[in-house]
């Protein structure tokens, strides 16, 4: 958007990561993103800011838009289902399963 002002606000900031960023683009637009983390900090793993759920709201004049993804993880902590959702955040538009082999592969 050419000759746009963009402005970027970070709130809630976790290991590095914002839990919620708001931009605003002028001309009543607005786009929030709230990401909601799992942190796994145990004596033999540190893994941060594996994503649970991300549900990003555009706003124009009044009128929401909101797209929403989730996500589970296995018990060693890789993607085991994510899924879609659109129009206000309820609508499943797509679902993946991932399954994996010994070595760790996406089967």
């Amino acid at each position: 958007m050419k000759g746009t002002i963009v402005t970027t606000d970070l709130i809630n900031i976790e290991y590095g990561k914002p839990k919620t960023i708001i931009k605003k683009y002028g001309n009543d637009l607005t786009e929030t993103t709230t990401t909601v983390f799992q942190n796994v900090t145990t004596e033999n793993k540190w893994i941060l800011g594996l994503p649970i759920t991300v549900e990003k709201k555009t706003t124009r004049g009044g009128n929401d838009w909101i797209e929403k993804s989730a996500y589970q993880y296995n018990t060693d902590n890789k993607l085991s289902l994510k899924q879609m959702y659109t129009n206000d955040g309820t609508k499943q538009v797509s679902e993946e399963a991932y399954t994996y082999d010994r070595f760790g592969n996406v089967t």
